[in-house]
């Protein structure tokens, strides 16, 4: 594997060899980008991680149900929270089968960055023609996202939010974004999936009125299957 220089490490989070545009504080031509690609109204089939969930390395050290039981009582309310902390974007599924790529990471040239793309990455075996092998090869997902963010999945897309703060110079600056989410039928419910930078890796929550959800125990075991064997190898 090529050495992971900071220009290297620019140029892989920028992801603008994936064909995703980047936006950096300006809220509302990143809100209009989001408008153009014309998913608002869709629901969501499937979510998916195409990298790692760095919450379930430090400092829980938890990639099975197995490890999860022998959690102290405290850290295993970490492990239920619906939030990722991750580097690679978050796909979902959308209804048409279209696949929409959402990040929002630091970059060294640029600072906070946004990205939300359409049909620009593949659901599963994404090659990376940068890195010369397959995303889940180098930076392999460790847990279900289908099930972390599983109350979003049947909902629809209603709109999208754009949180900013003023700067010194008093001008806008954007500091996340978030997929507003309705469900698709009675009783109907309201949650937001939003998008921040988080020292510079991609942070993703799904919120209910501004709260973070948490998974009922009983999913745990669904959100490690498949994923037990995940080992950091680099």
């Amino acid at each position: 594997m090529k050495p992971e220089s900071d220009e290297m490490l620019q140029f892989k989070r920028e992801l603008t060899h994936f064909g995703m545009e980047p936006f950096t504080t300006d809220a509302d031509a990143f809100r209009k980008h989001l408008q153009s690609l014309g998913v608002v109204g869709l629901r969501i089939q499937d979510i998916r991680l195409t990298g790692y969930n760095t919450i379930y390395i430090e400092p829980h050290l938890c990639r099975s149900f197995a490890e999860y039981e022998a959690l102290p009582e405290d850290w295993k309310l970490a492990i239920r929270r619906c939030c990722a902390e991750t580097d690679p974007p978050l796909l979902i599924r959308l209804e048409d089968d279209r696949i929409l790529s959402l990040s929002s990471v630091e970059d060294y040239e640029y600072g906070e960055v946004y990205y939300a793309e359409l049909d620009a990455m593949q659901w599963e075996g994404q090659f990376d023609e940068w890195w010369e092998m397959r995303i889940d090869e180098w930076n392999p997902p460790n847990c279900n996202a289908n099930v972390l963010f599983g109350k979003a999945v049947g909902m629809k897309i209603d709109g999208f939010q754009m949180n900013t703060t003023f700067c010194s110079n008093g001008e806008l600056y954007m500091t996340s974004y978030a997929l507003e989410l309705v469900s698709a039928e009675p009783p109907f419910e309201r949650l937001e999936l939003t998008f921040e930078c988080y020292f510079g890796y991609n942070w993703i929550t799904l919120k209910k009125n501004g709260a973070v959800l948490e998974l009922p125990e009983t999913q745990i075991p669904a959100l490690f299957a498949g994923f037990e064997d995940w080992k950091d190898d680099f």
